[in-house]
């Protein structure tokens, strides 16, 4: 009885030293898991922290990025990368801010319509494994300067409205063809050989563009960057050369619609001045009035009492196979009607050959050759399938917002080719918006 009773008590011990064990090891079992689970909550934690910290910088940056393309907006002269439609057009910047490891990628596109600058800025930070990346959208809107700047005449063909060049026309310049704030089509055959600069261009068929297709702000930042150079520009060396100061002074233009300013923001040439060759003398002269306003095989010159031969009318004026070496001016937006055969103007240095707020019209078969500038509102066709003919050799400006030209009514050829001679005129230019602005408005800022 003695010896069961001990063997009890020594299963009974064994037993519960193997139950000791057991705790032991889940003991151990189990404050290594809470362990395990501490130690990865205290890393995930960490990794959170430095997460939420990249998120945060990569906001920062993305929005940095928005500022530093509002910043090269308004100070286009800070930023020596190409800009190829004139304005900053983004780029990609490392380590923006001192943030190593991260990148800024930025992207402007500007809307001609509404006139607003849209800004994308796309922030990354950390390494090439787990990235994070932020990005911040802003709509800006320039606030103008209110200043317009008249620049040179440097296209061939320059006017306020849409234009469709077909295979009766051809358009060259050197460098620029066509110039308007419009939108140009070239088609069928049409040509420019240059430089088109619109609110869009395109081609379609056999319609061909030799040059670049440009915005308003990449080609007057040109213009400027070429009157920096030479300091005073072209049109103010004309200007105080030879007609300053007894032509009426022109009122400045307002109005940034329009490329080709109103005739009111010309000179008046029918009080002139002119240096005579001989002696060098500059003296004060008026043009004269056209009494006839039917010039049929009629031709008009320079006079002693008019040597620029500069001729003016208030009233309707009809070319009929007539010759003018001098300036035609039509007033009150009275009509300038070419008929029968053909007429030429050729102007002298220095002046314009035709300045007109009306229109010229072509009878069924005018033909009008000029050989300097030209300013009307448009060119019309008197009637449909005119085989007439248009030439000017020199710049073409016609302020017409609608339809300039009616090309589909032309069947004979129409060719404008500029010469920077003729068409450089004192006090005739371009009406172009200062590009500069006081500041931005924002129009919209948003960010995920």
């Amino acid at each position: 009885m003695m010896i069961k009773c001990r063997q009890i008590l020594d299963l009974t011990l064994k037993a519960r030293r193997g139950g000791a064990l057991v705790m032991v090891v889940v003991t151990t079992g189990v404050a290594s898991s809470l362990g395990l689970a501490l130690l990865a909550a205290s890393t995930m934690q960490t990794k959170a922290g430095a997460n939420s910290a990249s998120v945060a910088q990569a906001a920062y940056l993305a929005e940095s990025g928005v500022n530093l393309a509002m910043y090269y907006l308004q100070n286009p002269a800070a930023y020596t990368g190409a800009k190829p439609d004139g304005y900053f057009p983004g780029a990609t910047h490392a380590n923006l801010c001192g943030v190593q490891g991260s990148s800024v990628t930025t992207d402007v596109t500007y809307d001609s319509a509404t006139k607003r600058y849209a800004i994308r800025s796309v922030a990354s930070v950390g390494g090439a494994d787990a990235p994070v990346s932020r990005t911040q959208v802003a709509v800006v809107k320039p606030i103008p300067t209110g200043n317009l700047e008249v620049q040179p005449i440097v296209d061939a063909l320059v006017t306020n409205g849409d234009l469709l060049i077909d295979d009766k026309m051809t358009i060259t310049g050197s460098p620029g063809g066509v110039r308007t704030i419009g939108k140009v089509r070239v088609v069928a055959g049409g040509r420019v050989v240059g430089n088109v600069t619109s609110d869009d261009a395109a081609t379609a068929g056999s319609g061909s563009i030799s040059g670049e297709k440009r915005s308003h702000a990449q080609a007057s930042a040109e213009v400027r960057e070429t009157e920096k150079a030479t300091g005073k520009s072209l049109l103010e060396q004309l200007w105080s050369a030879l007609l300053s100061p007894a032509v009426v002074t022109p009122a400045p233009p307002t109005d940034d619609t329009k490329l080709v300013m109103d005739i009111v923001h010309h000179p008046d040439l029918r009080t002139y001045r002119f240096k005579l060759l001989l002696t060098g003398t500059v003296l004060t002269y008026n043009a004269v009035n056209v009494s006839s306003t039917s010039l049929k095989q009629v031709t008009l010159g320079p006079t002693l009492a008019n040597p620029a031969g500069i001729y003016w009318s208030n009233q309707d004026v009809v070319l009929d196979e007539t010759i003018i070496n001098g300036t035609l001016i039509v007033t009150g937006g009275k009509e300038i009607t070419v008929k029968s055969g053909l007429s030429t103007v050729t102007a002298m240095s220095g002046y314009p050959a035709i300045v007109s707020d009306g229109v010229i019209s072509l009878k069924n078969p005018g033909n009008l050759t000029v050989n300097g500038l030209v300013r009307a509102t448009k060119i019309v066709a008197e009637s449909a399938n005119n085989d007439g003919s248009v030439e000017v050799n020199g710049a073409l400006l016609l302020s017409d917002p609608i339809e300039p030209i009616e090309s589909s009514r032309f069947l004979g050829p129409f060719k404008v080719t500029y010469n920077s001679g003729r068409a450089n005129i004192p006090g005739f230019g371009m009406a172009v918006a200062d590009p500069n602005s006081k500041g931005l408005q924002v129009v919209s800022w948003s960010g995920n």
